[in-house]
């Protein structure tokens, strides 16, 4: 929160007096307007009581300030202040406060003088009025509250102790503490328009901040994601050149098994056999991540036969479902499709296997019901099951809820990321 000492800094700050003055601007054709009327209603009763034809003069000096104080307003509407042009804008203000102040402080000295008590009432009950809008429209603008009701009111009060009357002396002093108090309320009053200009510039600051920070982000996020294409594009372009000495790595190990298999040494030639195989199945599931990442992947589509497709990963499954003891269920009939053959097969394959593995005993079934417009392909399993919490995480490279000793034997936590990617590809 701000306290009183920084709203106090505010309000000396050129920022702050700019802030003020753009709060008498807005409220400037409400005070010019309601003045200019109550004067002319004030005139006009002084003069239906006094005949002072200098009433008339006052009214004209009056209607004068008035018009010029609306063409300035107009003027400076146009070009908002700023802190180049506040210093001659203030001067102004203060000028028209002053003037209008003191031709109101004359009015108020000709009615006051009257003998009529109703007449003095009236002037009194007016100036009252003036001080109370002026406590409302100028105490954010402290300065210029004293300019206008000091002249408007103390003559007035000053003149009444000088009547005759028990109650002159009383009334003056009232007056007096009237302006006193309405004083310390503008001061309040100015207090919390500070402490909303106080506010207004926090508000701001923070408002840059936080665009400053997304700004950032937003560059931060476009570089990491623009040096993540960069890596993909350039595992796929060379995806070539990279699997040239894997394979050359497969031959050695082959040859090698095959030169010693009733050796000593076959142990050691069938191990490095399977770390090959590991590396190359690793190294296949990172290339295919790019060639997605990367845009090089495409999908061609074409109308094909589900049924035979669905057929092929039976077969591939049913052996190495009976070998972990559990059943491998399949429902589906004659249906053809409309997509990339290819990657469906993927993505298909890539559920089946998973389904197998992380099932201990029990059921595994790949279900296809055609509707209306589309087949709904389902693959589901007895298996250990996936948390709520967990569903989106499991899409991430290299996620393995179930293996968190990295076992090579359980996958490498990349089938379900190349699933989401290539769903992502086929819409």
């Amino acid at each position: 929160m701000t306290n009183g000492h920084e709203i106090a800094s505010i309000g000396i700050t050129q920022s702050a007096a700019v802030e003020q003055y753009k709060l008498l601007m807005q409220h400037l054709p409400l005070i010019i307007g309601s003045s200019t009327i109550t004067f002319c209603i004030m005139v006009y009763y002084l003069y239906s009581m006094t005949g002072n034809t200098f009433l008339l003069f006052l009214l004209g000096v009056f209607f004068i300030l008035s018009l010029f104080r609306a063409l300035s307003y107009l003027k400076h509407r146009r070009i908002p202040a700023n802190s180049d042009n506040l210093k001659s804008r203030q001067y102004l203000a203060a000028f028209f406060s002053l003037a209008s102040g003191s031709v109101w402080g004359y009015l108020g000295l000709i009615g006051i003088s009257d003998n009529d008590p109703e007449t003095r009432l009236f002037v009194i009950m007016t100036l009252t009025g003036l001080v109370a809008s002026a406590t409302a429209s100028l105490s954010h603008v402290p300065w210029l509250f004293i300019l206008f009701v000091l002249p408007t009111m103390l003559p007035a009060a000053l003149k009444y102790s000088t009547l005759d009357g028990n109650s002159s002396i009383w009334v003056s002093i009232l007056m007096i503490m009237y302006l006193f108090v309405s004083y310390r309320f503008s001061k309040d009053i100015m207090h919390s328009a500070l402490q909303g200009i106080a506010l207004k510039f926090e508000n701001s600051d923070l408002v840059k901040n936080l665009t400053k920070e997304k700004q950032r982000a937003e560059s931060a996020l476009k570089q990491a994601e623009h040096s993540n294409l960069a890596k993909s594009k350039f595992l796929a372009a060379a995806s070539h050149d990279l699997r040239q000495p894997l394979h050359s790595l497969r031959l050695f190990t082959t040859t090698l098994e095959s030169q010693n298999k009733n050796s000593v040494n076959s142990s050691l030639a069938s191990n490095i056999g399977k770390s090959v195989t590991a590396l190359e199945s690793l190294f296949d599931a990172l290339l295919d991540i790019s060639k997605l990442d990367a845009g090089i992947v495409k999908s061609r589509e074409q109308d094909i036969d589900l049924q035979a497709m669905l057929d092929r990963i039976s077969t591939g499954y049913q052996y190495q479902a009976s070998k972990k003891g559990i059943r491998f269920n399949t429902e589906y009939s004659q249906s053809y499709v409309h997509t990339d053959p290819i990657l469906l097969e993927r993505v298909i394959d890539n559920l089946v296997s998973n389904a197998i593995r992380y099932t201990n005993s029990g059921i595994v079934s790949m279900v296809a019901k055609a509707t209306d417009a589309s087949v709904n392909i389902k693959i589901t399993d007895t298996g250990c099951g996936i948390p709520n919490d967990k569903q989106t995480e499991i899409f991430e490279e290299f996620v393995q809820l179930k293996n968190p000793e990295r076992d090579r034997s359980k996958g490498l936590g990349l089938g379900l990321s190349i699933v989401k990617r290539i769903t992502d590809l086929l819409n």
